[in-house]
């Protein structure tokens, strides 16, 4: 459109048809007229200069911040690739917790189900077994120590399985946020192209 203005008035200069003057008047008057004509084809030409400078700083603007999109759509990228990776990690290390804590749970519950079976007859067997009251206390007391260790060992795992799954659920969710981010990036990137093609056009 700049173009456009500025070959108008170039073609202006070029067909505005000569006036012969006769008197040494004439040809002052006719001076004078051609200064303002030529004056006011500058001024136009300044004015179309200067809006043409505007249009190419905004350009200019539009290009870096283009620019500092789309690496920034690039940073979201590899971050979102790092989460998918840790989410993997995470779920393994879930799934290994689940499998030792359902693994000690039937151990335990294999324990406790023999204790519970053999009842008087294992404590009687131990009585019977032990050589003295304080060797028969000892063997309870073992008994009693390998229910707490396998209650505790329980224990353990499920907590080490809860604090997995919360990291995998957090980690889900930074990976939701950095996606939306990156959509919202993605939009603007494209709102910008499209300035910019309106802005080049000109």
């Amino acid at each position: 459109r700049i173009t456009c203005i500025l070959l108008s008035i170039i073609m202006i200069i070029v067909v505005v048809d000569p006036v012969w003057a006769t008197t040494i008047s004439d040809i002052k008057k006719e001076q004078q007229q051609n200064q303002a004509q030529l004056d006011a084809i500058n001024d136009q030409i300044d004015s179309v200069a200067g809006e043409l400078e505007v249009v190419e700083e905004e350009i200019g603007e539009m290009d870096s911040a283009l620019v500092e999109i789309i690496a920034s759509v690039s940073i979201l990228e590899d971050e979102i690739l790092e989460k998918e990776d840790q989410i993997v990690v995470a779920q393994a290390d879930y799934e290994v917790a689940k499998a030792e804590e359902e693994a000690q749970y039937e151990a335990m519950k294999l324990r406790i189900k023999f204790m519970y079976e053999k009842g008087d007859d294992s404590y009687l067997q131990l009585f019977l077994e032990a050589q003295s009251i304080t060797d028969m206390l000892t063997k309870a007391e073992y008994i009693e120590k390998l229910y707490e260790y396998d209650r505790k060992l329980l224990t353990d795992y499920q907590a080490i399985k809860e604090e997995v799954a919360a990291l995998w659920n957090t980690l889900e969710e930074d990976k939701s946020e950095l996606e939306a981010t990156k959509c919202e990036y993605e939009e603007e990137k494209a709102a910008l192209e499209v300035a910019l093609e309106e802005k080049r056009a000109v």
